[in-house]
């Protein structure tokens, strides 16, 4: 899926993405839907229908598209996470951790801003998960 990082689609969602934040600001209703996904904010929800519609056009029936869905927003959800000047253990943390590979909580890294993201983790300190190797 590396590949994709270089199509017109994966600019075009990034493109999205930095214009929502830009004109929402801080209100933007990106938050995850906590236990269901169903009770995201609406432009969460909005922006992964985009998503999905886009790839709808160029993923190949035979491939699932949900699991596309899932695996583009990974991408475009690490790429954000490194823009915001992460690191691999903390986007690592956050991504299998906190989202376990949920769409809504990786639509929520691609649309906040850096600062939210940061108070993300100081709650959520990849340092007391006991998962990690010591």
């Amino acid at each position: 899926m590396a590949a994709f990082e270089g199509t017109a689609e994966f600019a075009l969602f990034e493109a999205i993405a930095e214009n929502l934040r830009q004109e929402l600001g801080p209100e933007i209703e990106q938050q995850p839907g906590g236990p269901d996904q169903s009770n995201s904010g609406q432009v969460n929800r909005a922006y992964r229908v985009v998503v999905r519609i886009v790839l709808q056009s160029v993923v190949p029936p035979v491939e699932d598209l949900s699991a596309a869905v899932n695996v583009a927003l990974d991408r475009l959800a690490r790429r954000r996470l490194e823009t915001c000047g992460l690191t691999h253990r903390e986007i690592e943390h956050l991504i299998v951790h906190e989202a376990k590979g949920r769409d809504d909580w990786l639509a929520f890294f691609v649309l906040t801003d850096c600062e939210e993201i940061e108070l993300l983790l100081q709650t959520s300190d990849p340092d007391d998960d006991p998962s990690s190797p010591a």
